[in-house]
């Protein structure tokens, strides 16, 4: 008896470093990716400012093409919402453009799956000597979640593959499609 209570105590100790050790893990998680696309800004801009083309350059897209997606909202700009309910791979959620500045850049929030708080994402056009330089940026602020913040260490792993392959599937779409 005097055994196990010996681990229950090393275990409830081990748990509070690791919770104690979690506050001290960074809150806010930021990764960016970067192409150049050879096509002047404002063809890019047309297709990133309406959700009605996310899917021909989507890094997710094939992880479930027969998902079921449904935009919303306007068109294209702030308030155009795409929503998907796919497979385990790709499971739930929703995309909304929350800002756009004409020719310079979208912000959108989303969700995934269950989750309450949204995450973040900034796509950014630029001038390059080559084209336009995109930058695609991913943020978000796990705030007091000790979980999130362990989960923060390892996202970057997770998602900038898929970064990467969202902006080569760009570049080939813009360059071989906008006139």
């Amino acid at each position: 008896m005097r055994i196990l209570r010996y681990m229950v105590l090393a275990l409830l100790f081990l748990l509070l470093v690791a919770v104690i050790v979690g506050f001290f893990l960074p809150a806010k998680v930021h990764l960016e990716r970067s192409t150049v696309i050879n096509k002047e800004a404002d063809k890019i801009f047309t297709v990133l400012n309406s959700l009605s083309y996310f899917n021909q350059w989507s890094p997710w897209f094939d992880y479930d093409p027969n998902a079921n997606y449904v935009l919303s909202g306007p068109e294209a700009g702030v308030g155009s919402t795409l929503t998907w309910q796919g497979n385990e791979k790709i499971g739930t959620g929703s995309n909304e453009i929350i800002e756009s500045k004409q020719n310079q850049y979208i912000r959108t929030k989303f969700y995934f799956g269950k989750s309450e708080s949204p995450a973040f994402s900034k796509i950014s056009l630029s001038s390059d000597e080559n084209g336009t330089k995109v930058t695609w940026a991913f943020y978000n602020d796990f705030g007091y979640n000790v979980f999130y913040r362990y989960f923060g260490l390892v996202l970057e792993d997770m998602i900038a593959p898929d970064y990467e392959k969202g902006l080569k599937n760009l570049k080939e779409y813009i360059e071989a499609t906008a006139n």
